[in-house]
């Protein structure tokens, strides 16, 4: 049997809550995807993978690469090794990987042609999902965003729908001078067509891996010991206040099992019936992980 080549990559990037999951889970779906043998990376910053839990199940191999950015030289070993694990299945056509929200983006391809990984796979996108709500207020303050902007292929302009016209062609106007040769598309709840994925091309991003994860950046795992405080845990988020990047997983408040989420000051509860382990992660910055985990864990006193 002749030996495989050049498996096809989709990176898909994008700071914190702009709707990368939401975008992995509607390309699941697509019919020209969804037929396919497909490996899933999803790379998370904290020690627990939560969008591994909220990624649609479906006939595909899945691998969690957390405690660091994909990009970074801190997981360049484990993402080798999940890379290798992939290349042995003969039955792969396909792979798409979320990178964490926090990751500058490096040039992957170096990883790629290794002598181990070297001819078995190429990227043919590198995807960013733009926060139209939040992008401008976050790209001022941490680079991750605007780098991540200026490295893609492809950019999807996610919850445009939620902005002004005047203001959704303002956000353009900025996106486009960061990067002026990549495909843009606005999109609510990161719906794109198969068209746009198929007129893609791929350039290369030259930029050496971080050589560790973002200083002013940290992750706090908070495993719940039973059910919290609801007064307790809101007052808890409004003190972190502008901190507090990203929120995700799942806690339960006066008997009701949720699944919270905070992105850029805007926090939600949704009641969940499925039973399971009470845990979230939180993303914060310029703040210590003790710090956080003491505020956060009051609520269950």
């Amino acid at each position: 049997m002749s030996e495989r080549c050049d498996v096809p990559v989709y990176l898909i990037t994008g700071y914190l809550g702009a709707g990368k999951t939401t975008l992995v889970n509607h390309l699941l779906q697509m019919p020209g995807i969804k037929q396919k043998h497909l490996a899933l990376i999803i790379n998370e910053f904290g020690s627990v993978g939560i969008d591994g839990q909220l990624v649609r199940p479906g006939d595909y191999r899945k691998y969690e690469i957390n405690k660091g950015s994909l990009f970074c030289a801190c997981t360049k070993l484990t993402l080798m090794n999940t890379l290798a694990e992939i290349a042995a299945d003969e039955k792969v056509e396909m792979v798409l990987v979320e990178v964490t929200g926090i990751a500058t983006p490096c040039d992957i391809e170096a990883v790629l042609d290794t002598p181990t990984l070297a001819g078995k796979f190429a990227i043919r996108a590198n995807i960013c999902v733009a926060d139209a709500l939040n992008y401008v207020k976050v790209a001022a303050n941490l680079s991750a965003a605007y780098q991540q902007i200026a490295a893609a292929d492809g950019i999807v302009i996610n919850k445009s729908d939620l902005l002004r016209e005047s203001d959704l062609r303002a956000l353009m106007d900025i996106l486009l001078q960061t990067n002026g040769r990549a495909r843009y598309v606005t999109t609510a709840h990161a719906v794109v067509d198969e068209g746009y994925l198929a007129g893609l091309t791929h350039e290369r991003f030259r930029r050496e891996a971080d050589a560790s994860p973002p200083p002013e950046i940290c992750a706090v795992t908070v495993e719940c010991p039973g059910p919290g405080d609801r007064g307790v845990f809101e007052r808890a988020l409004a003190e972190l206040g502008d901190k507090l990047l990203r929120l995700k997983g799942y806690i339960t408040l006066a008997g009701q099992r949720y699944f919270v989420e905070t992105i850029h000051g805007r926090s939600s509860l949704t009641s969940v019936t499925e039973k399971g382990k009470d845990v979230f992660v939180a993303i914060v910055w310029r703040e210590s992980a003790e710090n956080t985990k003491m505020l956060l864990e009051r609520c269950f006193a």
